[in-house]
């Protein structure tokens, strides 16, 4: 069912918002979907620290986040 929903949405320029942002099968969701470059993503939850962001292109940044979770 995820690769169906995958291909149908590949190329179709939207995004998708995780209210569970710190869910573990949230993330390797989001992950794989970005990663596919599917879908851009937006999760929501309480940043831990300081975005690490880096360029591995001119005009592609990628960031690591830190997610505050209760555990």
């Amino acid at each position: 069912m995820f690769k169906r929903l995958a291909d149908q949405l590949k190329g179709s320029n939207r995004t998708l918002v995780y209210t569970e942002g710190t869910d573990p099968r949230i993330l390797e969701s989001a992950a794989k979907l970005v990663a596919d470059d599917v879908i851009n993503i937006i999760l929501l939850g309480n940043v831990g620290r300081e975005p690490n962001v880096r360029y591995i292109d001119r005009d592609v940044a990628v960031a690591s986040v830190s997610l505050a979770t209760s555990d």
